[in-house]
């Protein structure tokens, strides 16, 4: 947190000390604004992968390990591969659905507009 805090600190520095010309033709409370939830976004970031995605592999590591010398090494290459084709799945999946979800939530509320009139 020292090091996001120090980032945020230095940004902002940086902010006061431009020129008085730059003050008067942006808006900075929306240029603080962007920095703050670009630093928080940067720090959620590496908060998921230091405390979700590593240990998830590590974890996955180990089971494979432990399938490779308790069981055959085709048990543990299995495992490794389905859970390695589960993430590019995942976020290709994510991905269309984020595509499609506009179109059904306008759909949506077309039906519901509908429904509303006829009764």
């Amino acid at each position: 947190q020292a090091a996001f805090c120090r980032i945020s600190c230095d940004v902002f520095k940086h902010l006061l000390a431009l020129d008085l010309n730059f003050h008067v033709h942006r808006k900075t409370g929306q240029i603080m604004r962007i920095l703050d939830r670009g630093t928080s976004s940067i720090q959620d970031t590496v908060s998921i992968v230091l405390f979700n995605v590593i240990p998830q592999m590590i974890d996955v590591l180990v089971a494979c390990t432990y399938l490779a010398t308790r069981m055959q090494l085709w048990v543990a290459g299995i495992v490794m591969v389905t859970v390695s084709s589960y993430i590019p799945l995942t976020i290709i999946i994510t991905e269309r659905r984020g595509k499609v979800s506009p179109e059904l939530t306008w759909s949506g509320v077309l039906l519901a507009c509908c429904v509303i009139q006829r009764y």
